[in-house]
């Protein structure tokens, strides 16, 4: 309520996209006076060395080879309409039984996450971590082949924008994402979006990238970074800021 009064008030309201300024504007403040300017993506930067060494450690704590093994990843805060534990019940099943699937954080949806990796038989190849180091997230998206975001709509709650994918595709790590809220304008390059709740396309999608050549993986790996560089630095986001300031 306090922040449903007191945008109203304000001379300027800033969103991180145009999915959150449309809510914005559906909540009572006027479209002149909203402007969109997305969130920079700069995660850590570590060293090869520290990648290098952080990897043994998780190969060893999962049973897995990164060189080796196919693996997808998911990191965010766990909740509903992040759609990890639908995605387990309705697309998992629908890859390679060879596939492992990584997911952290934590979250309302932690538990339930890890009630249907095990009541699914995937448990071995299913690996929920919860809360993890800076430095394990990291690389993890240096290791992984796919970033997942499998996301479904949920009542009043929806994605403002996506971190977690854009600092993936940061670090070269192709993203597949539900074509879902803001998703839609934060995944536009470096990974592919599908129609909402076709898990049979989600997962096709995901064996197709996987045996593609590896000039085809590194070239969408290249068109992430190169994506995430050119849209989102804070340098941008700032001048943007900076933009909005002068109006007043």
């Amino acid at each position: 309520r306090m922040i449903s009064r007191g945008v109203k008030t304000c001379d300027r309201v800033c969103a991180v996209s145009e999915t959150t300024a449309e809510l914005i504007e559906q909540a009572g403040v006027s479209a002149d006076r909203v402007r969109v300017a997305y969130n920079g993506i700069e995660p850590p930067v570590y060293s090869d060395n520290e990648i290098a060494a952080a990897q043994v450690q998780l190969e060893t704590q999962l049973g897995l080879k990164f060189d080796q093994d196919r693996v997808l990843l998911n990191v965010g805060r766990q909740i509903p309409r992040k759609g990890v534990a639908t995605f387990i019940e309705k697309g998992f099943p629908l890859l390679d039984d060879d596939i492992q699937f990584v997911i952290c954080g934590t979250g309302p949806d932690h538990e339930r996450i890890k009630e249907v990796a095990e009541s699914a038989g995937a448990s071995d190849r299913i690996h929920v971590l919860g809360h993890v180091d800076d430095i394990v997230s990291a690389t993890l998206r240096h290791t992984c082949d796919l970033f997942l975001m499998p996301n479904v709509r949920y009542p009043n709650d929806v994605e403002g924008y996506g971190i977690a994918p854009l600092e993936a595709m940061y670090d070269g790590l192709p993203v597949v994402a539900f074509a879902v809220d803001a998703l839609v304008e934060s995944c536009r390059e470096g990974g592919y979006l599908i129609p909402e709740d076709d898990y049979q396309a989600f997962a096709d999608q995901i064996h197709h990238y996987l045996a593609a050549p590896t000039d085809q993986k590194n070239g969408l790996r290249q068109e992430a970074r190169d994506y995430i560089r050119r849209e989102n630095p804070w340098s941008k986001t700032g001048e943007t800021y900076l933009q909005i300031f002068d109006e007043l």
